[in-house]
C-alpha cells in the first residue's frame, strides 16, 4: 500500500502545482498586471510601441511612400537600421529620417528625400537583405547604416555566445523553453527575474558582456557582420552611392 500511496500523493501535489500554475498564469493576464510586468517580453515594457497603421507604407516600413523615380534635381537618402531607425517610442514627426529631411530641406540648397528602411530586430545581414530586394531599386544617392552595439548578432542557427537571447533559459531543453516564453506570461516573468537573480549573484553576464561577446574578430556572427556590411557597401558603390555607417548608440548618464 505504501508504494501506491506514495504516487497518489504525488499525483496530487502535481495536480496542485498544476492547478496553482493554472491561477497565477490567469492572473499575470490580466492587464493590469501584464502592464506592470511586461507580458511576454518584462525585459522591453519600458519599451512598448503603439504605432498606428497608416504609419505604414506599401513595403511594410514606417514611413510615408515614395515612387522608385526619383525626382528630377533631388537628393535621395537611404536609411536602413533597427528598432533606432524604426522609430520604436517615437512619434512619426520625430523618427530619425522625418527629422533628417526636413534638418537638410531647411538648409534650402536642394530638395532632399529621406527613404527609411528600418525595422524593429533587424541584424545588419536582414537590412542587406532589404537593401538587396527593395533598396536598390530607389537608386539612392547616399545610403545610412544606422549602427547600433547589437547589430552583429545571428539568428540563423544560433549557438552558444551567438544565441540571440542572451538570457538563459530554465528549462534544459531550448525549444519547450523559447515556447513558453512566447506563450506563457507567467514563465516570462519567473525566468526575467530568474536571469536578474544570477546576475546579481555573478552567475551570469549581464546584456552588456553578452553585447560585447559578439565582437570577437573570429566569431561566426562578426564575420557575418562585417561581411554584410562589405555587401551593402559593394551593392551602393554600383549605383555610385556612398555608404556612411552612423552610430545611434546612445548611453544616458
Amino acid at each position: 500500500m505504501r508504494p501506491n500511496n506514495w504516487l497518489v500523493n504525488l499525483l496530487i501535489a502535481f495536480v496542485a502545482l498544476f492547478f496553482l500554475a493554472l491561477i497565477l498564469e490567469i492572473v499575470f493576464r490580466l492587464p493590469q498586471i501584464v502592464q506592470k510586468t511586461g507580458g511576454n517580453q518584462p525585459e522591453f515594457k519600458k519599451w512598448q510601441d503603439y504605432v498606428s497603421s497608416h504609419e505604414f507604407n506599401s513595403l511594410g516600413f514606417r514611413d510615408r511612400e515614395h515612387s522608385l523615380d526619383k525626382p528630377k534635381g533631388t537628393y535621395r537618402i537611404l536609411v536602413l537600421g533597427d528598432s533606432i531607425v524604426y522609430g520604436q517610442m517615437v512619434d512619426y514627426d520625430k523618427i530619425f529620417s522625418v527629422v533628417l529631411e526636413q534638418r537638410l530641406s531647411q538648409l534650402g540648397r536642394l530638395p532632399v528625400e529621406v527613404i527609411s528602411m528600418g525595422h524593429m530586430g533587424w541584424n545588419t545581414a536582414e537590412q542587406l537583405q532589404a537593401f538587396a530586394e527593395k533598396g536598390v531599386k530607389f537608386d539612392p544617392d547616399l545610403v545610412i547604416v544606422g549602427f547600433v552595439l547589437n547589430d552583429p548578432q545571428i539568428k540563423d542557427n544560433p549557438v552558444g555566445d551567438e544565441l540571440q537571447d542572451p538570457e538563459r533559459p530554465i528549462l534544459p531543453f531550448l525549444t519547450v523553453d523559447k515556447w513558453l516564453n512566447q506563450k506563457s506570461k507567467l514563465y516570462s516573468f519567473v525566468r526575467f527575474r530568474y536571469n536578474r537573480f544570477l546576475e546579481k549573484a555573478g552567475r551570469k553576464g549581464d546584456y552588456t558582456v553578452w553585447q560585447r561577446n559578439l565582437y570577437q574578430p573570429d566569431a561566426r556572427n562578426f564575420k557575418a557582420f562585417t561581411a554584410a556590411l562589405a555587401q551593402i557597401k559593394e551593392l551602393a558603390m554600383k549605383q555610385g552611392s556612398p555608404v556612411l555607417l552612423v552610430s545611434l548608440n546612445f548611453y544616458p548618464n
